[in-house]
């Protein structure tokens, strides 16, 4: 079997042509991302209250308490029994992938946790460093009006001084 490809990109374009697309569409870079929705705001409580729920309850339990007459006891018993060769194996392994996926949640939990730490702290620390430079900004304006005020002085004591040698004279 041989493949024509000029055949095959001939009906592609002829698609495109009846579908009336253009090349001047968007391309896939110009799409947002919408599913990385940045003004959703993380819970940092409620999604460890959402882990610490998910520790204690990933175990699934293949046995109920059985319930009933002692009729229905028995018959669910007999039915347990014989089924219990198929829905052990089907629970342990639901159990290990259970365990595994917690492990990861942890993981991925305590690692946003630690980061929500430390940008809590880079953003201390911007902050500290935008007060500094606020504080800064304040101390040389200060120290150029206690300079110029200084300079006031000395003229002022020069005025003072050439007044009272007028006065003796």
């Amino acid at each position: 079997m041989e493949i024509n490809i000029e055949k095959i990109m001939n009906e592609i374009r002829q698609e495109i042509r009846e579908k009336g697309y253009s090349y001047n569409m968007l391309s896939f870079s110009e799409v947002t991302d919408t599913a990385a929705d940045s003004s959703v705001e993380l819970n940092l409580p409620e999604l460890e209250q959402n882990m610490n729920y998910l520790n204690n309850y990933y175990n699934v339990i293949s046995y109920r308490p059985l319930t009933g007459n002692k009729l229905v006891v028995f018959v669910k018993r007999v039915i347990r029994k014989l089924t219990k060769f198929y829905v052990e194996p089907i629970v342990a392994a639901q159990n290990e992938f259970n365990a595994f996926n917690v492990r990861v949640l942890n993981s991925f939990f305590h690692n946003l946790k630690r980061q929500s730490e430390t940008q809590s702290e880079t953003d201390r620390i911007n902050e500290l460093a935008d007060k500094l430079s606020v504080l800064e900004l304040k101390l040389k304006t200060a120290s150029s009006e206690i300079e110029t005020l200084n300079d006031r002085i000395a003229l002022l004591e020069k005025e003072n001084s050439e007044l009272k040698n007028r006065g003796e004279n």
